[in-house]
């Protein structure tokens, strides 16, 4: 079914989907795999974002997109993974539990190291 309004027209039949990510959590540098229908096979004709950060495309082809999360720019949480088809526009999800991707909180250091054994000190 296609609907127009004004000059913008959508037609579901022709919007890229996810269907599909893998792995579906792990940390920035985590080359991830995006499985869908009717993406570009042209590498700079797609574009991925996770949670505010951009995922730098490596490959794809019309049924599959590999990226890796640019480190420094994501933050911990789980998000839908936003794939846009430069021409076409943002890909639908087909299943949302299975185009999420999660980011891990790390925690690389703490202080103070030592405190009371009765409690009460602020880390």
């Amino acid at each position: 079914a296609s609907a127009s309004l004004g000059s913008y027209t959508y037609a579901k039949e022709a919007t890229p989907t996810i269907t599909d990510v893998f792995p579906r959590k792990g940390a920035a540098g985590q080359l991830i795999s995006i499985a869908g229908t009717l993406f570009s096979d042209v590498v700079g004709e797609v574009e991925v974002g996770i949670g505010g950060a951009t995922c730098d495309v490596s490959h794809v082809n019309h049924t599959v997109i590999e990226c890796t999360l640019r480190r420094g720019e994501a933050t911990a949480g789980r998000y839908p993974v936003d794939v846009r088809v430069v021409g076409v526009g943002f890909a639908r999800h087909v299943n949302k539990t299975r185009s999420t991707y999660e980011i891990p909180l790390k925690i690389h250091d703490f202080a103070p190291r030592n405190g009371s054994v009765h409690g009460g000190d602020v880390i």
